[in-house]
C-alpha cells in the first residue's frame, strides 16, 4: 500500500495499523472463508468505507475561522481509520499534523505528490481572495449569552 501510492518510510506505521485493519476485514482459508472480524464479533463487516492508503483527501473546515469568502476545504492526505469511530485518520503536510475527520470527499485514483510541497495536489491556484473586515464595537452572540 504505501509503495503503491509513494507514501514517505516515515508513515510506515500507519500503514501496517491500516494493513491489519483491512484484513482483518478480508476471509481467510484458516477461518473457512470468514474474517478474523465476523469470527470474533459473530457478524459481517462494513467494507463500504474502505479507501486506498495515501490518497488524496478534501477534507471540510470547520470552525470559527471560517466564512464565507474562505476555503471550506483543505486537501490532505489519507492514512487510516480511526478505532472506535467513523472518522478518518488524515495527515496534513502543510502544518505536518494528523486530522480526524468523517467530513471527506477522497480522490482514490491520485496520490499525493510528496516531492512537491508547495502546491501538492499539483493544481495551480489562480487567485487568492482577501477583503478587510472592520471591527465593530457592540455585543456578540458570545456576550449576550
Amino acid at each position: 500500500m504505501k509503495k503503491c501510492m509513494r507514501v514517505p518510510p516515515e508513515f510506515w506505521g500507519e500503514a501496517v495499523v491500516t494493513a491489519v485493519y483491512v484484513l482483518n476485514r478480508a476471509p481467510t482459508k484458516s477461518l473457512s472463508n470468514k474474517t478474523p472480524f465476523e469470527a470474533w464479533h459473530g457478524k459481517k463487516p462494513r467494507v463500504d468505507h474502505l479507501i486506498t492508503f495515501g490518497c488524496t483527501a478534501h477534507v471540510k473546515l470547520i470552525g470559527p475561522e471560517t466564512n464565507k469568502l474562505s476555503n471550506i476545504s483543505k486537501q490532505m492526505v489519507f492514512l487510516g481509520y480511526k478505532p472506535g469511530t467513523k472518522g478518518y485518520r488524515l495527515y496534513d503536510p502543510e502544518q505536518k499534523k494528523l486530522v480526524v475527520s468523517r467530513d471527506v470527499i477522497f480522490e482514490e485514483n491520485r496520490a499525493w505528490r510528496w516531492s512537491d510541497q508547495v502546491d501538492s495536489a499539483g493544481e495551480a491556484e489562480t487567485f487568492t481572495v482577501s477583503y478587510f473586515q472592520p471591527t465593530v464595537a457592540g455585543p456578540t452572540a458570545a456576550q449576550t449569552e
